[in-house]
């Protein structure tokens, strides 16, 4: 899974990260006023883990 991160600017900053899978499909996205990128990075790979603990395991 990827995780990209963007500033979408206006009167505050919203961070908005988009998960995707190894294809392309988008699997979850979030647009919340975070502090900062990193703060928005911390949370997106929570969720990728989050992700991948629920994949069955692979033989």
């Amino acid at each position: 899974m990827t995780l990209q991160i963007v500033a979408a600017r206006g009167h505050a900053t919203w961070w908005i990260w988009t998960i995707r899978d190894k294809a392309g499909a988008l699997v979850e996205q979030s647009t919340t006023q975070f502090r900062s990128a990193a703060a928005a990075e911390a949370q997106g790979r929570a969720r990728i883990a989050e992700f991948e603990a629920r994949r069955p395991a692979r033989s």
